[in-house]
């Protein structure tokens, strides 16, 4: 658990596999523990799964920009300030400022915005006592108590610490244990252009490290089977027992879809980009197919982009907030809550996912389990969720990408292809996923 514990904001591929796989666990196996890594100690420590899971739902925005909670929410935390507030001697309750009381009441304008301040800043509360439980844990020394025969199952990864692999691979032949490993994806090994510098060649010796010593490999996709298998015959290494797992389409929500703040009227078609806001996405096919729209003058809907940024995007960046002929065509609204996420699926036209390589392609399947069209890129995992129910386009071919926005803008195409994803596509959900994972870790 050693990613969600060090991660901060909303998840992203990754942290998703881990939250809704372990939260599975969780609720099925009292015989699984849970454990991070601490890099100081260069030691693993049991930790409960709560901890983590606090951590993982705490509020990712300042309490200025937060969404808007639901009216049970808002009446909740409104009661608890209205009783904060009875509780005050008489004087105190006179230093309140007059525009925020009346008699013996507080009459507050804006009281969802004051009841969002609350519910802000008790989940930070709880979710920092909860961090401090994890950090109290390696303080106190708790490791976990591994005994000879045990599993070690890491779904996340394995290459980001310098020492973590090495340790892990000294537990398991100290203690005879099996290893079982989740591989995303082998990217960085056969595009490290899309990585930072130096990032591709700590990626290679450390995913060297945990195939030469895993028992078993949970790939997440055929097309990441496939990459990995490539990987161990360039670096003449021979693969353990390697399976196909498939994700999930659904995820764990905390409440109900909040709409998010951006430059959107109420009813305007957009098309909706979901994943980490990064070179590997592609993003910047997005924006040169909107700028081919303009020059061709026709109409596409806006483009909201979501998610948190990741590698290489600064000059992007500069070109969307500097470039006012796609001012009111491309909005990147940063990362977004689950709740502010499902609302966007909800309401969008159709989705667009131009990435240039994938482990799986998480967004392509919500999109799916949403029954919102998706026009994606044509390249690794992303055909293996939707098949023919999707429509693809090169991923370096803006104006590809960009006939398939004007089609997806006719109303009936719309309509056909969503008849089409309710028809035909099963959604494959996290409890298939989790069942599939512990049938291969227990054959």
């Amino acid at each position: 658990m050693t990613d969600l514990s060090q991660w901060k904001g909303n998840m992203t591929g990754v942290q998703r596999v881990i939250y809704e796989i372990a939260l599975r666990y969780h609720n099925s196996d009292t015989l699984v523990g849970y454990f991070v890594y601490d890099d100081r100690s260069r030691r693993c420590y049991e930790v409960p799964f709560e901890a983590i899971d606090v951590i993982i739902n705490a509020p990712v925005t300042n309490a200025k920009s937060a969404a808007s909670p639901t009216k049970r929410m808002a009446s909740m935390a409104f009661g608890f300030v209205q009783r904060q507030y009875n509780g005050l001697s008489d004087e105190t309750k006179e230093k309140i400022p007059e525009s925020v009381r009346l008699g013996g009441k507080l009459a507050l304008k804006g009281t969802e915005k004051v009841a969002r301040t609350i519910l802000h800043n008790v989940r930070e509360m709880r979710a920092r006592r909860m961090s401090r439980a994890v950090k109290t844990s390696i303080q106190q020394g708790h490791t976990t108590p591994f005994k000879k025969g045990d599993t070690i199952f890491v779904i996340g990864a394995s290459w980001d610490s310098k020492t973590k692999i090495n340790d892990i691979m000294r537990l398991k032949y100290e203690y005879h244990l099996r290893y079982v490993q989740v591989i995303h994806d082998v990217i960085p090994a056969f595009d490290p252009y899309l990585f930072g510098d130096g990032f591709a060649a700590d990626f290679d010796t450390r995913i060297f490290e945990s195939i030469a010593n895993a028992d078993l490999l949970l790939c997440v996709s055929k097309a990441t089977r496939d990459e990995l298998l490539r990987f161990c015959e360039v670096a003449r290494i021979k693969p353990p027992v390697v399976e196909v797992i498939r994700l999930g389409d659904d995820y764990t929500q905390s409440s109900h879809p909040v709409r998010p703040k951006m430059n959107l009227k109420n009813g305007e078609p957009f098309a909706l980009c979901v994943g980490t806001y990064e070179v590997r996405k592609n993003h910047h096919l997005l924006y040169y197919a909107v700028k081919e729209a303009l020059y061709r003058g026709v109409d596409v809907p806006k483009v909201i982009i979501i998610g948190r940024p990741g590698w290489l995007v600064h000059d992007l960046t500069y070109t969307l907030q500097n470039d006012p002929a796609v001012h009111d065509k491309i909005q990147y609204l940063g990362g977004v809550s689950d709740e502010e996420k499902t609302w966007l699926f909800q309401n969008c036209s159709f989705t667009v996912f131009p990435s240039v390589f994938e482990g799986w392609g998480l967004p392509v399947g919500e999109s799916l389990y949403y029954e919102k069209p998706c026009i994606s890129s044509s390249i690794s995992s992303m055909p293996e969720i939707g098949g023919d129910i999707v429509d693809y386009f090169s991923p370096f071919n803006s104006g590809e990408c960009l006939d398939k926005m004007i089609e997806y803008s006719n109303p009936e195409v719309l309509a056909r292809r969503t008849d089409q994803i309710r028809a035909q596509y099963k959604p494959y959900l996290w409890d298939q996923t989790y069942q599939q994972v512990k049938s291969f870790i227990e054959k």
